[in-house]
């Protein structure tokens, strides 16, 4: 669990502990992203109310979202509660959000900015605390799911990949092995690299014909076929550089299409591997 201690200015006194749970989101015209967390204090003998509470998101360098915690005059005490940050953000931010997600898993950071009520006993000052930040861990699917689902951002498909049984288990391993480079190259942003890994995956399972044995329907498979032989010229086509024209001497894919091939090859793949399982 991520855990953060919120100290006083002089970082001597601990004020509040808050651990995060989870990260969500709501509205669909004023998009807030919501932190949800447990908060609270270090003893028994100190109460705290922690007063404008002033927070912010951030991603690497970026602010990803701004706002305060919604229980902003309520008093905290040893027992943790939950708590809740709500985060105005735009679309220009989810989107920053969106293309940095080259990996399975991005880090945040919950900036702290407040003034606080601390009571022990019958004494009661007001605190400063000094910079703080809560870190976590968000996954993509977490992201889909939780915060850009909920606000009906937009529509997003995620494709698994399920391999049955098949009669050459090696030849698919192979097939698996360079899907997972494509998606590393695609972590690291070397879109090329991709389209490398989906051709060398596409080369391990020829010939495609082999696969289609199953499908009894000529047209069917004439289809199935063809879109395979397009699919190959696609991954061909973006591993290597223009020759000519405005382009010469650059690769002519770029992110998106590097998604579109991944998506490609291992919907491809899962589907040929189903037509020849043996049940």
């Amino acid at each position: 669990m991520h855990e953060v201690i919120i100290r006083d200015e002089t970082q001597s006194m601990g004020l509040l502990r808050v651990n995060f749970e989870r990260i969500t989101a709501e509205g669909r015209i004023f998009p807030t992203i919501l932190v949800v967390a447990r908060m609270s204090t270090l003893t028994e003998e100190v109460m705290i109310t922690p007063f404008n509470m002033i927070t912010k998101l951030k991603l690497d360098n970026e602010t990803i979202g701004q706002g305060g915690l919604r229980e902003c005059g309520r008093q905290m005490n040893v027992h943790p509660r939950q708590v809740i940050f709500e985060l105005q953000t735009t679309s220009r931010a989810l989107n920053y959000v969106n293309d940095q997600f080259r990996q399975d898993y991005l880090n945040f950071a919950l900036h702290f900015d407040a003034l606080m009520n601390v009571t022990k006993g019958q004494v009661s000052m007001i605190a400063k605390p000094g910079a703080s930040a809560l870190t976590f861990q968000v996954s993509k699917l977490d992201w889909l799911k939780q915060v850009l689902e909920p606000i009906k951002y937009a529509d997003f498909t995620l494709i698994e990949l399920p391999i049955p049984e098949v009669p050459d288990r090696e030849q698919w391993s192979k097939a698996l092995k360079h899907i997972e480079e494509a998606e590393a190259q695609y972590r690291t942003g070397n879109d090329p690299g991709v389209f490398s890994r989906c051709y060398a995956a596409y080369e391990a399972i020829k010939p495609i014909g082999k696969h289609l044995e199953s499908v009894t329907n000529e047209d069917k498979r004439n289809a199935i076929k063809s879109m395979t032989d397009d699919m190959r010229r696609f991954f061909n086509k973006g591993r290597h550089v223009e020759k000519t024209g405005a382009e010469s001497g650059e690769f002519p894919v770029d992110h998106r299409d590097a998604e579109f091939a991944l998506y490609l090859i291992k919907s491809s793949v899962a589907y040929l591997a189903k037509l020849v399982h043996k049940v």
